[in-house]
Protein backbone atom coordinates (compact mmCIF):
# COMPACT_ATOMS: atom_id res chain seq x y z
CA UNK A 1 0.00 0.00 0.00
CA UNK A 2 2.97 2.35 -0.36
CA UNK A 3 1.26 4.05 -3.31
CA UNK A 4 -1.50 5.22 -0.97
CA UNK A 5 0.82 7.31 1.19
CA UNK A 6 0.22 11.07 0.84
CA UNK A 7 1.90 12.53 -2.27
CA UNK A 8 3.53 9.18 -3.09
CA UNK A 9 2.34 8.86 -6.70
CA UNK A 10 3.64 12.36 -7.42
CA UNK A 11 6.99 11.53 -5.81
CA UNK A 12 7.33 8.32 -7.83
CA UNK A 13 6.51 10.13 -11.09
CA UNK A 14 8.95 12.96 -10.25
CA UNK A 15 11.69 10.44 -9.50
CA UNK A 16 11.00 8.55 -12.74
CA UNK A 17 11.22 11.73 -14.78
CA UNK A 18 14.41 13.05 -13.20
CA UNK A 19 16.19 9.68 -12.94
CA UNK A 20 15.09 8.67 -16.43
CA UNK A 21 16.55 11.79 -18.04
CA UNK A 22 19.52 12.53 -15.77
CA UNK A 23 22.99 12.36 -17.31
CA UNK A 24 23.86 9.39 -15.06
CA UNK A 25 21.59 6.55 -14.07
CA UNK A 26 22.72 6.54 -10.43
CA UNK A 27 23.60 8.94 -7.64
CA UNK A 28 23.76 9.02 -3.86
CA UNK A 29 20.36 9.28 -2.20
CA UNK A 30 21.34 12.74 -0.94
CA UNK A 31 22.39 13.66 -4.47
CA UNK A 32 18.97 12.69 -5.81
CA UNK A 33 17.29 14.59 -2.96
CA UNK A 34 19.22 17.71 -4.05
CA UNK A 35 17.78 17.31 -7.54
CA UNK A 36 14.22 16.97 -6.19
CA UNK A 37 14.11 19.34 -3.21
CA UNK A 38 15.50 22.74 -2.37
CA UNK A 39 16.79 22.98 0.31
CA UNK A 40 17.85 19.47 1.18
CA UNK A 41 17.73 18.35 4.78
CA UNK A 42 17.65 15.04 6.62
CA UNK A 43 13.87 14.73 6.24
CA UNK A 44 13.95 15.18 2.45
CA UNK A 45 16.76 12.63 2.14
CA UNK A 46 14.75 10.20 4.31
CA UNK A 47 11.65 10.85 2.21
CA UNK A 48 13.38 10.02 -1.06
CA UNK A 49 15.09 7.00 0.45
CA UNK A 50 11.65 5.72 1.46
CA UNK A 51 10.35 6.28 -2.08
CA UNK A 52 13.26 4.32 -3.57
CA UNK A 53 13.09 1.56 -0.95
CA UNK A 54 9.32 1.10 -1.06
CA UNK A 55 9.18 0.96 -4.86
CA UNK A 56 11.69 -1.69 -5.92
CA UNK A 57 9.63 -2.17 -9.09
CA UNK A 58 11.35 1.02 -10.33
CA UNK A 59 14.32 1.81 -8.10
CA UNK A 60 17.41 0.05 -6.79
CA UNK A 61 19.28 1.00 -3.62
CA UNK A 62 22.83 -0.24 -3.11
CA UNK A 63 26.02 0.65 -1.26
CA UNK A 64 29.19 1.48 -3.15
CA UNK A 65 32.35 2.69 -1.42
CA UNK A 66 30.42 3.34 1.81
CA UNK A 67 27.89 5.52 0.00
CA UNK A 68 24.23 4.60 -0.23
CA UNK A 69 23.15 5.07 -3.82
CA UNK A 70 19.95 4.76 -5.79
CA UNK A 71 19.32 4.10 -9.45
CA UNK A 72 16.44 3.72 -11.83
CA UNK A 73 16.41 -0.03 -12.49
CA UNK A 74 15.69 0.25 -16.20
CA UNK A 75 18.77 2.38 -16.81
CA UNK A 76 20.96 0.60 -14.26
CA UNK A 77 20.45 -2.79 -15.89
CA UNK A 78 22.20 -1.85 -19.15
CA UNK A 79 25.21 0.31 -18.36
CA UNK A 80 26.85 0.47 -21.76
CA UNK A 81 26.47 4.18 -22.46
CA UNK A 82 29.40 6.61 -22.39
CA UNK A 83 27.65 9.90 -21.59
CA UNK A 84 30.81 11.93 -22.19
CA UNK A 85 31.25 10.57 -25.73
CA UNK A 86 27.48 10.18 -26.25
CA UNK A 87 27.96 6.65 -27.58
CA UNK A 88 26.40 3.35 -26.72
CA UNK A 89 28.73 0.38 -26.59
CA UNK A 90 27.90 -3.26 -27.08
CA UNK A 91 28.34 -5.53 -24.06
CA UNK A 92 31.42 -6.97 -25.77
CA UNK A 93 32.96 -3.52 -26.31
CA UNK A 94 32.25 -2.56 -22.70
CA UNK A 95 33.87 -5.77 -21.43
CA UNK A 96 37.10 -4.88 -23.26
CA UNK A 97 37.43 -1.52 -21.50
CA UNK A 98 39.71 -1.13 -18.48
CA UNK A 99 37.77 -1.48 -15.22
CA UNK A 100 38.00 2.22 -14.37
CA UNK A 101 36.45 3.16 -17.72
CA UNK A 102 33.72 0.53 -17.34
CA UNK A 103 32.74 2.14 -14.02
CA UNK A 104 32.13 5.42 -15.88
CA UNK A 105 29.56 3.82 -18.17
CA UNK A 106 25.93 4.42 -17.34
CA UNK A 107 22.50 3.63 -18.70
CA UNK A 108 21.26 5.59 -21.68
CA UNK A 109 18.70 8.32 -21.03
CA UNK A 110 15.18 6.98 -21.49
CA UNK A 111 13.19 7.91 -24.56
CA UNK A 112 9.90 9.76 -24.17
CA UNK A 113 8.05 6.50 -24.89
CA UNK A 114 10.03 4.52 -22.31
CA UNK A 115 9.50 7.21 -19.70
CA UNK A 116 5.79 7.40 -20.47
CA UNK A 117 5.58 3.61 -20.11
CA UNK A 118 7.08 3.80 -16.61
CA UNK A 119 4.75 6.64 -15.61
CA UNK A 120 1.74 4.72 -16.95
CA UNK A 121 2.85 1.68 -14.93
CA UNK A 122 3.10 3.80 -11.76
CA UNK A 123 -0.40 5.21 -12.36
CA UNK A 124 -1.76 1.71 -12.98
CA UNK A 125 -0.18 0.38 -9.77
CA UNK A 126 -1.64 3.35 -7.86
CA UNK A 127 -5.09 2.66 -9.36
CA UNK A 128 -4.88 -1.00 -8.38
CA UNK A 129 -3.90 -0.06 -4.82
CA UNK A 130 -6.86 2.34 -4.64
CA UNK A 131 -9.23 -0.35 -5.96
CA UNK A 132 -7.91 -2.89 -3.45
CA UNK A 133 -8.41 -0.41 -0.61
CA UNK A 134 -11.98 0.32 -1.75
CA UNK A 135 -12.74 -3.42 -1.99
CA UNK A 136 -11.55 -3.85 1.61
CA UNK A 137 -13.90 -1.08 2.68
CA UNK A 138 -16.81 -2.75 0.87
CA UNK A 139 -16.01 -6.07 2.48
CA UNK A 140 -15.83 -4.44 5.89
CA UNK A 141 -19.10 -2.60 5.24
CA UNK A 142 -20.81 -5.91 4.46
CA UNK A 143 -19.00 -8.02 7.05
CA UNK A 144 -19.56 -5.91 10.18
CA UNK A 145 -23.38 -5.74 9.94
CA UNK A 146 -23.58 -9.45 9.09
CA UNK A 147 -21.47 -10.40 12.11
CA UNK A 148 -23.38 -7.97 14.33
CA UNK A 149 -26.67 -9.44 13.17
CA UNK A 150 -25.45 -12.98 13.75
CA UNK A 151 -24.16 -12.06 17.21
CA UNK A 152 -27.49 -10.44 18.02
CA UNK A 153 -29.34 -13.57 16.95
CA UNK A 154 -27.11 -15.79 19.08
CA UNK A 155 -27.45 -13.54 22.12
CA UNK A 156 -31.22 -13.36 21.58
CA UNK A 157 -31.49 -17.13 21.28
CA UNK A 158 -29.41 -17.64 24.41
CA UNK A 159 -31.46 -15.11 26.37
CA UNK A 160 -34.67 -16.71 25.20
CA UNK A 161 -33.36 -20.14 26.14
CA UNK A 162 -32.27 -19.13 29.65
CA UNK A 163 -35.22 -16.84 30.38
CA UNK A 164 -37.85 -19.39 29.41
CA UNK A 165 -36.54 -22.06 31.81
Amino acid sequence: MSYLKPDRLGDVIAALQVMGTNERAEDTIEGWARKFDDPVDASSTARWKAVFKEHPEFFKIYVLKDQEKAALRWRYARRYFDHKQNTELTPEEAAKLPEQQRWLLTGKVLSDGQLQGLIDTAIELYSKAMTAQQEKRWALTLFVPAVSGLAGMVVGALLQHFLTK
